[in-house]
């Protein structure tokens, strides 16, 4: 037998999580953010970038890798520097 507490909370959350993803498809359409989900680690999309930024830290463009994490990996300004840091330490 399930306690009618465990399904009420159950209901809050499913109005909780709608609620985000509207409020977040709103950020992303003012922002022209996408949210189109990006392969996980380890797919061959994700390994062509990492690529491509070990290319950049290797000629000594360190901004211009955090430029592509920005732009390919729809990374903020602290999430790229973090990611191109952890691309430079496995080199």
């Amino acid at each position: 037998m399930t306690d009618p507490a465990v399904y009420a909370r159950l209901d809050a959350l499913r109005e909780r999580i709608a609620y985000l993803e509207s409020a977040l498809a709103e950020l992303a359409a003012a922002t022209g953010v996408d949210l189109t989900p990006r392969p996980a680690t380890g797919d061959t999309a994700s390994d062509a970038v990492d690529a491509e930024i070990a290319a950049l830290l290797r000629a000594g463009e360190r901004m211009k890798a955090i430029k592509v994490a920005t732009g390919k990996l729809a990374l903020g300004l602290r999430e790229a520097t973090e990611y191109v840091g952890r691309v430079e330490s496995s080199l």
